[in-house]
């Protein structure tokens, strides 16, 4: 993840050495969507669910403007 991606959603006050009272920023990654779909297919042995969970992540990432959703492994 590049730093252009980053973005702070939040931040902290802390001591990360003693002694030291400085103010560091503490940045929390966005949450990421959670979608649970159910494919069934009575003669597909499974082969075209990797294209379909490619196609589902490109238009999730469409619709949030988000360009870091990717299909699992």
């Amino acid at each position: 993840m590049s730093h252009e991606d980053m973005y702070c959603v939040a931040q902290l006050t802390t001591r990360l050495m003693p002694n030291c009272n400085t103010v560091r920023k503490l940045e929390v990654p966005a949450d990421l969507p959670g979608v649970v779909i159910f494919l069934h297919g009575v003669n597909d042995p499974g082969a075209s669910y990797e294209s379909v969970e490619t196609g589902l992540c490109q238009g999730v990432n469409e619709r949030l403007d988000r360009p870091d959703l990717k299909a699992g492994r």
